[in-house]
């Protein structure tokens, strides 16, 4: 989760809870989750394989964002000397 999105939940927290069948989790508004509700099992598979493949797309996006910061660092270092 990214700075801009943590000072988003500070500000706009409301109690949520996490879904038992798709882990995702939902504000106490809804008395079911908005995300699984109404599909069939193979469909909330389906569900689970595309929030997997996000998280480990947004992890693979970090580390080369790390990587760019690395090398931006060194370039104005060599720069600067």
């Amino acid at each position: 989760m990214g700075i801009g999105m943590l000072y988003y939940n500070m500000r706009n927290k409301k109690p949520s809870v996490k879904c038992k069948r798709c882990g995702l989790r939902y504000t106490i508004d809804y008395t079911e989750c908005p995300h699984c509700t109404g599909l069939s099992e193979q469909e909330l598979a389906q569900l689970k394989r595309v929030i997997r493949q996000g998280r480990i797309a947004n992890r693979l996006l970090g580390k080369k964002m790390i990587l760019a910061a690395v090398v931006f660092i060194i370039v104005i270092v060599i720069v600067a000397i």
